[in-house]
């Protein structure tokens, strides 16, 4: 009898705690196509591994897609919940808690085909014009290079117009941002623009949530648990190879 009501007791606060656990979370993003962009299949495909990777963890997931900046300084300010993909920082991270990684960025200069251009280290860069996007964690030693001339702009296929125009020497972006914008908006100049080998370095992408949001911590957990079921039972790279396909 009281093993017949100690488990009707354990069913009943099962039940009652279930759907407290999971929620409605609401990250911001910057779009960054082909990884952010409302036009793609699943909002893109950083969205579209986060959005699955919450769902396998019990929750859902509302993307927000405003302006880069305003994103990162609202989050920073506590203001939004978290972002959906954010490179590392250890300035960022006082603020931000992160998740484990789910994609790798792939970070390399371009430049224009007429003027080859070879990057052994950033000091062959000294007073160039380099094309970065504001508020952006490249990572060191980029971020703190004084003697690299950065050009700073709102987003990428404004850094590859004015490469185009000879208004910068080079820009850097992910290979699959920048390929994306030279295929959609600069079909009649991506043959003026080469990317630079080796690539400068990779950058992890992760979800990242203000530490003030009480449930942050297992949130993540959720997020990472989900991530890893998609990456053993091959929903991972389906969704890869269905953005690496166009």
């Amino acid at each position: 009898m009281w093993r017949n009501l100690l488990f009707a007791l354990l069913t009943l606060l099962t039940a009652a705690l279930g759907p407290a656990r999971a929620r409605e979370i609401t990250l911001l993003a910057g779009r960054w196509p082909p990884y952010v962009e409302e036009s793609l299949p699943g909002q893109g495909l950083a969205l579209s591994i986060v959005r699955e990777a919450f769902r396998r963890g019990g929750h859902t997931v509302k993307f927000d897609i405003k302006p880069w900046s305003r994103s990162l300084e609202g989050t920073l300010l506590g203001v939004y919940e978290g972002l959906a993909a954010a490179w590392h920082s250890q300035q960022r991270a006082r603020e931000l808690a992160y998740s484990a990684p789910y994609l790798v960025n792939e970070i390399r200069f371009a430049a224009l085909a007429e003027r080859p251009l070879k990057v052994d280290s950033l000091r062959d860069l000294t007073g160039m014009r380099v094309g970065v996007v504001r508020d952006y964690a490249y990572g060191e030693p980029l971020d703190s290079a004084d003697y690299v001339v950065k050009v700073p702009a709102n987003h990428l296929l404004q850094n590859l117009l004015r490469l185009v125009n000879r208004q910068i020497d080079m820009t850097l972006d992910d290979t699959r941002a920048i390929r994306w914008q030279l295929d959609n908006f600069l079909v009649h100049s991506k043959q003026r623009i080469v990317l630079l080998d080796p690539p400068y370095r990779t950058r992890k992408l992760f979800v990242a949530m203000h530490r003030s949001v009480p449930d942050h911590k297992r949130v993540l957990s959720d997020f990472n648990r989900g991530l890893t079921a998609m990456r053993k039972d091959g929903t991972y790279q389906q969704i890869l190879e269905q953005f690496d396909a166009h």
